[in-house]
C-alpha cells in the first residue's frame, strides 16, 4: 500500500515528497501556492491520513477532499482480498 498511495500522492498537482520516514507530502495551493502537508501513516494495513494548511485556520475542506480522494485510489486499484477494514 506504501507504493500505491506514494504513486497516488505524487501524481497530484503541485504535489512534492517531503519524507519517506515518516512519509509526508507538501501540495501547494493553486492560486496563491499556499503550502499543505499531508503525512501519512500505515498500521496494520490501515492507511492513516493526517492533512493540514499550514497558514491560517480555513482551507475549505480542501484538505479533507484530497486526503478522501487518495482513499478512494488506493482502496480501488488494490485487490479485494488486500483490502482489510475500511
Amino acid at each position: 500500500m506504501y507504493e500505491e498511495i506514494t504513486k497516488v500522492a505524487l501524481g497530484t498537482p503541485r504535489t512534492l515528497l517531503l519524507s519517506n520516514d515518516p512519509l509526508q507530502f507538501i501540495t501547494r495551493s493553486k492560486f496563491l501556492g499556499f503550502p499543505d502537508i499531508t503525512a501519512i501513516d500505515i498500521q496494520d494495513g490501515n492507511l492513516i491520513i493526517y492533512a493540514t494548511s499550514v497558514f491560517g485556520q480555513l482551507d475549505f475542506g480542501v484538505n479533507r477532499a484530497r486526503a478522501l480522494k487518495w482513499v478512494s485510489i488506493v482502496k480501488n486499484s488494490l485487490p479485494v482480498d488486500s483490502i482489510i477494514d475500511w
